[in-house]
């Protein structure tokens, strides 16, 4: 599926997010990166109402780090899965590109404490996401097979 297939079928889709999403993943459009950005601030702040983020811009960097796991999942964020930086072998992966198992505590800047009260809101907005680029790839296809 080209992007140009993506784009096209976009207009069957009708979810904001799930737009957002698919144009950023298969069309390669970065700046959708913000918009799904502040779409999940809205989901995070209706979710997180009675709990106090542990620390400012923590909810903004929770929803950048679900869309770039549901974009580029287990791609090192450090290098962007080029497994160098500045002209050296890239620390956080140690030069394979990839996170095995992301240390999400250090990635958030948080206590382990602190991501275990977390987890569960970030699994969920990470299930959000996959659910919304099925929905989304589903109208896809179903616009294309009427093409």
């Amino acid at each position: 599926m080209t992007a140009a297939d993506i784009c096209a079928g976009l207009a069957a889709v009708k979810h904001n997010g799930a737009e957002r999403l698919l144009l950023l993943k298969y069309a390669g459009f970065e700046g959708e990166r913000d918009r799904l950005k502040r779409v999940l601030l809205v989901k995070l702040s209706d979710w997180s109402r009675k709990r106090k983020p542990p620390r400012p811009g923590f909810l903004t960097d929770l929803a950048l780090l679900a869309i770039h796991e549901t974009v580029d999942p287990h791609r090192c964020k450090a290098c962007q899965g080029a497994a160098f930086r500045n002209n050296r072998v890239c620390p956080a992966c140690e030069g394979t590109g990839t996170n095995r198992r992301p240390d999400y505590p250090a990635i958030l800047d948080v206590t382990r404490m602190q991501w275990l009260l977390w987890r569960l809101t970030y699994n969920r907005l990470v299930a959000m996401l996959i659910a919304w680029e099925g929905h989304g790839m589903g109208r896809i296809s179903e616009a294309l097979k009427r093409k």
